[in-house]
């Protein structure tokens, strides 16, 4: 999780003149955003977006990868569970502009002229299963929080996906599509382990 202290920001960078950063921002004002990075920037752009004094989530999951040096051994290294995608949390007061211009950030997933809101609790959620994701965890028949899946039938086949909330039938899961963080429910037999 990079999740980080704000930094005090350029007002104008032009001008190079210093403002302290906002306060932390009330819960109840504080919103999430999405942002889309250039291909495999998102560490970069979430790094860029702290120094500038934004807080923001990049989900990351344990999986495992071939040594390229031997072609044998395998390795465990942490990847965007969103390629392409990281979460910025913004206040009214926050000016977006600089987060949708920042190094590695491609744009700003917009509705109606400003940053779309993620739903409420949506964030939160995938904060809380992150412990989850930092290791590869063996197969299960139970769907746990936070557990990385991807939908393997139906209208949203092939989404990458979080588990939200698990059920016998049903589960409600996290999918990043059509410009936004979305919940979906789907029957659990949608659901295959990433």
């Amino acid at each position: 999780m990079l999740d980080t202290i704000p930094q005090p920001r350029l007002d104008n960078p032009h001008q190079g003149t210093w403002r302290q950063p906002h306060s932390a921002p009330q819960p109840s004002s504080a919103f999430w955003v999405v942002a889309q990075t250039n291909p495999q920037a998102e560490r970069w752009a979430s790094t860029e977006l702290a120094r500038r004094g934004y807080r923001t989530y990049l989900p990351l999951l344990a999986v495992q990868r071939r040594d390229r040096a031997t072609h044998r051994m395998m390795h465990t290294v942490m990847v965007p569970l969103f390629p392409g995608y990281l979460f910025v949390n913004l206040s009214p007061a926050d000016p977006w502009s600089p987060v949708r211009n920042a190094p590695g950030v491609a744009s700003l997933l917009m509705a109606c002229g400003r940053p779309e809101q993620v739903r409420h609790g949506l964030v939160e959620a995938l904060q809380a299963g992150d412990a989850a994701r930092q290791s590869i965890a063996p197969p299960s028949t139970a769907w746990q929080p936070g557990a990385p899946c991807r939908l393997s039938h139906g209208p949203f086949g092939q989404y990458d996906a979080v588990v939200i909330t698990p059920g016998r039938a049903i589960c409600t899961v996290a999918v990043m599509m059509f410009g936004a963080m979305r919940q979906v429910d789907a029957p659990t037999e949608w659901l295959e382990a990433r």
